[in-house]
C-alpha cells in the first residue's frame, strides 16, 4: 500500500514535471552515465524482502526534499516529503551510474525533520482541511486511523497541527516503507501517539471493529501499483468496519482515482446511506476523496 501522489499532474501536465517527480530514468537500467550531483537517480534502494517483490527507491533532492518510488511501476513518485535545513553532509555524494549499481538502504539512515507548514500535495491538503479541525474541537481526545502511511507526512502533518492527547495509528501494508519513512522521512513513532502497524488495511480495520476501538477519523491513502486500490481497501467488508469504528460525527476520508471512484461511492453509500457520503476533486478531476460521515447520534451497525 502506498501513496500515490501527483498523478493528476503527471498524466495532464507530463510535459512539466520535473526530475525528481519521475522515477522513469532511474528504473531504466539502460542509463550509462550519471554525474556526481545527479538526484534523478536514487540515494538508495530496499530490494525485495520476503513476498514484496521490485525495488522501493529514495531519492534525496538538491532541496533536501525526500521522495519515494516503486520500481516495478512507471506512475512515478508515490510520496514525498520536504525535510527542514540543508542535506545533511553525509548525506550527499555521488550518485550511481545505473540502478543495479545504487547502494542498498538497508543500512543507512538520513535524519529529516520535517516541514510541516504545508502539505505537500493537494489531497493531502484536503484531507488535513477536513481531519485538522475535528481534532482541535476534540481538545486531546481526537483519535485516527490511517491506511497507507507512504512517507508519513500526514500523521507528521496531523501531529504537529493538533492538540496534544492527540494520537494516529497507521497501517502499512509494505515493511519497506515503514523503514523509509522512519530512516530517511522523518517519520517519529511514540506509543500512544504516532504508531505504526505493518498489516493488510482491511484486515486492520477488521481487527480494530473485532476489538471496540473507536475513531474520531479514518483515512485510506493506499495504492497498489497504477493507482489500483486494492479490493480489500475499498470494499463492503471495509467500508463496514469503517463504520463500526468511527465515533458519533466521525468521517472516514477515501482517496482514490477517478477509474474507481463510482463503484466505490456506491459501496460506501450502501453502507453510510447515500446522503452521508459526498465526494470532493482533489485534483483535476483525477483524485478524488470520498468522505462519509457518521450521524451525531449514530446507532451501532450490525
Amino acid at each position: 500500500m502506498v501513496s500515490i501522489r501527483h498523478i493528476a499532474a503527471a498524466l495532464l501536465l507530463s510535459s512539466s514535471c520535473n526530475a525528481l517527480h519521475v522515477s522513469k530514468r532511474a528504473q531504466l537500467d539502460s542509463v550509462d552515465v550519471a554525474s556526481d550531483d545527479d538526484v534523478t537517480m536514487p540515494f538508495c534502494v530496499y530490494g525485495e524482502e520476503g513476498s514484496f517483490n521490485g525495488t522501493v527507491q529514495v531519492f534525496i533532492g538538491e532541496d533536501n526534499s525526500r521522495s519515494l518510488a516503486f520500481g516495478n511501476d512507471d506512475i512515478g513518485t508515490q510520496t514525498s516529503t520536504k525535510c527542514k535545513g540543508d542535506i545533511p553532509e553525509f548525506c550527499r555524494g555521488g550518485r550511481a551510474q545505473k540502478l543495479g549499481y545504487v547502494q542498498s538502504c538497508e543500512m543507512l539512515s538520513c535524519p529529516c525533520k520535517p516541514d510541516n507548514s504545508q502539505m505537500e500535495f493537494p489531497e493531502q491538503k484536503r484531507m488535513m482541511d477536513i481531519a485538522v479541525p475535528l481534532c482541535t474541537a476534540a481538545a486531546g481526545t481526537f483519535k485516527s486511523l490511517l491506511v497507507g502511511l507512504g512517507g508519513a507526512a500526514i500523521p507528521e502533518y496531523l501531529l504537529e497541527h493538533c492538540p496534544d492527547g492527540t494520537g494516529i495509528e497507521s497501517v502499512e501494508f509494505d515493511p519497506r516503507v515503514v523503514k523509509a519513512a522512519t530512516n530517511f522521512f522523518g517519520l517519529n513513532l511514540a506509543p500512544g501517539i504516532n504508531e505504526v502497524e505493518n498489516n493488510d488495511g482491511g484486515l486492520a480495520a477488521q481487527e480494530r471493529a473485532e476489538a471496540g476501538k473507536l475513531y474520531d477519523v479514518t483515512m485510506v491513502d493506499c495504492f497498489q501499483s497504477s493507482g489500483y486500490v486494492p479490493d480489500s481497501c475499498r470494499n463492503e467488508k471495509l467500508a463496514e468496519n469503517m463504520h463500526k469504528i468511527l465515533k458519533p460525527g466521525g468521517k472516514f476520508i477515501h482517496h482514490i482515482w477517478a477509474s474507481q471512484l463510482d463503484s466505490t461511492v456506491a459501496t460506501y453509500r450502501g453502507v453510510f446511506g447515500n446522503t452521508s457520503v459526498v465526494t470532493q476533486d482533489a485534483e483535476l478531476g483525477v483524485s478524488w476523496l470520498i468522505i462519509s460521515t457518521m450521524p451525531s447520534t449514530a446507532a451501532p451497525f450490525d
